[in-house]
């Protein structure tokens, strides 16, 4: 049957239903699952996920959620930590999801916590889906927020991880970076290598074997101390963006690894903006977006408040 989509505006005749009443009328469903749908943050109401089921709706609300008729899905148990993550797009060949910073992407050898994977894992199994496992595609650093794609089935991995090894899809970050740096708009080409820690990556000496790094960054606003740029990524390699900017002197406001500390925001300010790619089964472009997190809005608030004076 594949994924149900429903979107609907809430006519006057209908305001003050409940969103659980609404939703199992529209989608002709039970009332537990129009609870689980919600209390696993499946519908929307007016773009933003319901927080309750017994919340009110309005006249001209609009109520929307995408789910499989043939899942079971089940209400979250108390004490199970869900956050960290929005689901962007999700059907039965990939999710795409808005990341938190601070979450790591994927497990490594050096990290047992867990992460994002782990957590996307732990959502499918309370909603009864009984073959859980995700393939990574690719990854955005741990105290990088927005946006991961993650696929659901092998098929639909090989398609996608091809499609990023020809470095195909569209990757366009959001950044506050020290200084004001020159031209506005400008191509970064790098050899980076990791260290044998593992924990860091640097430039690498000539002849060393490293990988070629490739990104394109575009100034978006000038601020007091830093500036706000858009970063498109040709490759996409671990810390690629820190480390280009710190390179041209400019390096992530925040970014103690590569750069210093800030009394502004308090991890690199780095968001993945916007991601790109061929659907693997339907070969329908897709674009997805991410709105900047809270601490980076603060920050960028902040900035603009002290150049206002």
């Amino acid at each position: 049957m594949g994924v149900k989509t429903i979107s609907v505006s809430i006519p006057a005749e209908g305001a003050r239903r409940t969103i659980a009443a609404a939703l199992r009328e529209e989608a002709q469903i039970s009332w537990s699952t129009a609870k689980a749908l919600i209390a696993q943050g499946l519908v929307r109401v007016n773009g933003q996920t319901a927080g309750s089921a017994s919340a009110r709706l309005k006249t001209g609300d609009k109520l929307e959620a995408r789910f499989d008729p043939q899942t079971r899905y089940r209400e979250k148990r108390a004490g199970v930590p869900v956050d960290g993550y929005r689901v962007v797009l999700e059907d039965r060949h990939l999710i795409a999801v808005d990341k938190d910073a601070g979450v790591l992407t994927v497990p490594t050898p050096n990290d047992d916590e867990d992460t994002l994977a782990q957590r996307l894992l732990a959502m499918y199994r309370r909603r009864g889906v009984k073959q859980q496992r995700l393939w990574i595609v690719h990854r955005i650093d741990r105290f990088t927020s927005g946006l991961v794609l993650f696929a659901r089935t092998q098929p639909a991995a090989e398609h996608l991880v091809e499609q990023f090894s020809q470095r195909s899809p569209q990757r366009e970050y959001l950044a506050l970076c020290e200084g004001s740096p020159q031209p506005a708009s400008r191509r970064l080409v790098s050899r980076l290598q990791t260290d044998t820690g593992g924990k860091r990556v640097r430039l690498a000496a000539k002849g060393a074997p490293a990988r070629e790094a490739v990104s394109h960054y575009e100034v978006m606003e000038r601020l007091p101390g830093a500036t706000l740029v858009r970063v498109r990524l040709e490759t996409g390699r671990r810390n690629q963006i820190r480390v280009q900017m710190a390179e041209i002197g400019h390096p992530i406001l925040g970014d103690r690894t590569y750069g210093r500390r800030s009394d502004l925001i308090d991890r690199p300010a780095l968001h993945a903006a916007r991601l790109g790619f061929i659907h693997p089964v339907t070969q329908r472009d897709v674009a997805l977006e991410a709105p900047l997190p809270p601490d980076f809005e603060k920050t960028l608030k902040d900035l603009r408040k002290s150049k206002a004076h």
